[in-house]
Formats: C-alpha cells, structure tokens, sequence
C-alpha cells in the first residue's frame, strides 16, 4: 500500500513538472519547493564559480554528456554515438545507473567483453550501452569520482564518457555537451518539483557544446527560435539532431519485417510520443499502444494489461524501445505476441562537421597527454 501510494504521488508529480496536469491547491507549496530548490542550486554553483567548492580531474580525458531537464533529451543514444566515434581511443561509460537495485558502490555492467549484471540490479540504460558497445567497459555508481579512478586502474582508460554530467561539477570535464529536447527545451520554465529543469537556463554557460535533439518533430521556426534563445545563455557551438529508427529485431537479436503487420507499441520512457511519431515515419501499423512512466518496472499485471488490450485492438505483434526491451529480458516469454524491439541512433542534421572538428582537437590535444 505504502508503495503504491509511493508512485501515485510521483506520478502526480511528474504530470505536473511536466505540464500535464493543473497544480491547483498545491501551486502555492510547490512554488516554494521550487524556489528553495533554486536558491540551493544557485548557491551550490556559486560556490563553485569561486572555488569554494573544489573539482577533481581524474588523469584521463573526460567527456560530460548531460542536460538541464528531467529526461527525455536523448542523452544514452548520443552517449552511444559519440562511443562510436571515439573507437581508436580507450574508452570507458561512467554512468548514475539510475533504478538499479545493487547493492555494490561500484558495479560493473561490461567489462567491454561481457555483460556482467543485468537490469534490475544494472540499470537499463548503462546495460543497453554495455550490450551495444563492444571493448567498452561501463561501470555504474553514485560516487562518480571514485567510479572514474575506479575505470584507470581497472581497465586503463584514457577518455571517460560522464554519462549524465552535467551537474556533476565535483569532476573537473575537459568537455562539456548539453542535450537540449526540441519538443520541450525547459518545460514551462520552471525548475523542480514545479517545473522540469534541474538548474536555470543560464546554467548552459558552462556548456562547451550544446546538441538540439528531436529536431525533426518540430518546424524550422521553433528550431531558429531555440537557437535564439541558447545564444543568450552562452557561446558554445549549437548543433542539431534527430532521432532515426534504424530497423526492427527480436529479442534475440534477428531482422523482423513489421510489413503490415498490426503492431501494438509500448514503453516507459520519458518521451513515448515521440517514439510513436518515429514508428509512424517508418510506416509502422500502429494498432493501439499503452505507455508507463519512464524507467517502469515491468509486473505479470503489466503484461497481462498488455497482451489483453493488444488482443482487443487485433494486434498480431508488440514493439517497443531497446531501454524497455532490456528490462523485459524475464518476462519475454509471457508475451501473446512475438516482441519487436526498434533499434534507433542519432543523427546530427546541422552542425556535424563543428561536431567533428571539436572532437578531433580535443582528442588529439588532450589524449596525447593522458595516453597510456
């Protein structure tokens, strides 16, 4: 009962964060969350700016990826990505592993050859990384100083991807890249529990890159608009990105052919609208569809609702998100459907040969340095 209580009123509260629902009665109390929220966020960064606070560097290359809103910017795609790019150097994945259920300090999801712990004791996030990612390590834990000195001892790296970094400024960052949703860039404005940043916008002055992602769900008009409004906040380089599904596999890892196939689709991801529109471009038959909150925990109740509304529309197969597809490892067998996993990458549209150029100079200045 506790625990269900537990997730209505985070549910309730992330509809409103989110804009979906009226914070009515609640605004004036909310309002004062956020403004005690604001002024310790404020504070913490000023302490910082001065050097009160202090940073640490650990003696590698180090690569934040973040962003200044709850969720929804796509850092784990680009996360991949920009692994991708860096293949000839010696990288490794630090990340939060947020809903993980270990226990460890430090857990290693892939030592770059296998897979050593799975959703839910890894997070799905760092484990979809680790399963993607081959000669990759990725460790996952809260203290991300001592996750860093970790990876240099355990597997000798020389660059860290700081996967959601952005407000871990403890870590001295040789580059800092901020993901920006086009479809929502800052919520109405508002910081947390009232709105959905997690610092004011002029926070992206620290920012050395900034990415505009799901570009392609919103018109030129919107994307010049946010480029306006980031130019205000800082200098850095602006790019803009999209989201692409590159093809449609089982769970075990076969090419599937949806064709015409009735598809139900289903989620729990921060932004699941956004994963309908992308089915929808690539001519997916979407029957029905039902979507959980994001990072959700899969239940036999989860998946008896699924299978009964999928058969009510006629669906003659599931689909989902690799993020989902990584936590439903147990429960792929319980399915009425075979379960269809949409495989996605980002795709920079504007802006990818700055990309390049910043990733080139700052590899080759500062891996020279650091190489072991």
């Amino acid at each position: 009962m506790v625990r269900n209580n537990n997730q209505s009123l985070r549910r309730f509260t992330e509809e409103i964060m989110r804009g979906h629902r009226s914070p009515s009665i609640f605004y004036p109390l909310l309002k004062a969350m956020e403004q005690t929220y604001k002024f310790v966020v404020w504070t913490r960064n000023w302490l910082y700016d001065i050097g009160f606070l202090k940073t640490a560097k650990p003696d590698c290359l180090v690569i934040s990826i973040g962003n200044l809103t709850v969720g929804g910017s796509g850092k784990t795609p680009f996360v991949e990505f920009l692994a991708r790019k860096l293949t000839n150097s010696k990288i490794g994945i630090l990340s939060r592993g947020y809903k993980a259920q270990t226990r460890e300090k430090i857990q290693i999801v892939s030592d770059g050859i296998s897979l050593l712990s799975s959703p839910p004791d890894a997070g799905d996030e760092p484990y979809m990384l680790g399963k993607k990612l081959r000669n990759v390590p990725v460790v996952c834990t809260s203290e991300k100083l001592l996750g860093a000195k970790f990876m240099l001892d355990k597997f000798d790296v020389n660059i860290i991807l700081l996967d959601d970094g952005f407000q871990t400024r403890y870590i001295a960052r040789d580059l800092d890249i901020v993901l920006i949703n086009a479809q929502n860039p800052f919520g109405s404005g508002s910081l947390i529990p009232l709105g959905i940043l997690r610092e004011p916008t002029n926070s992206l002055s620290r920012a050395d890159l900034v990415l505009i992602t799901n570009s392609d769900q919103v018109d030129q008009t919107s994307i010049a608009s946010l480029k306006l409004h980031i130019s205000k906040c800082c200098s850095a380089p602006t790019l803009v990105a999209k989201g692409v599904v590159t093809g449609f596999y089982t769970m075990s890892g076969s090419p599937v052919n949806l064709d015409d196939k009735p598809t139900f689709a289903f989620c729990g991801i921060a932004n699941p609208d956004y994963f309908k529109r992308t089915l929808e471009i690539k001519n997916v038959k979407i029957s029905g569809h039902h979507f959980f909150r994001d990072h959700h925990a899969f239940t036999t109740k989860d998946i008896a609702q699924i299978n009964d509304s999928a058969s009510r529309v006629g669906a003659k197969c599931f689909v989902t998100t690799e993020k989902d597809a990584a936590r439903l490892a147990e429960w792929k067998d319980m399915f009425k459907f075979e379960v269809v996993v949409a495989k996605w990458k980002v795709e920079i549209v504007e802006g990818n040969d700055i990309f390049v150029s910043l990733i080139d100079d700052v590899v080759s200045s500062l891996c020279t340095k650091y190489e072991k």
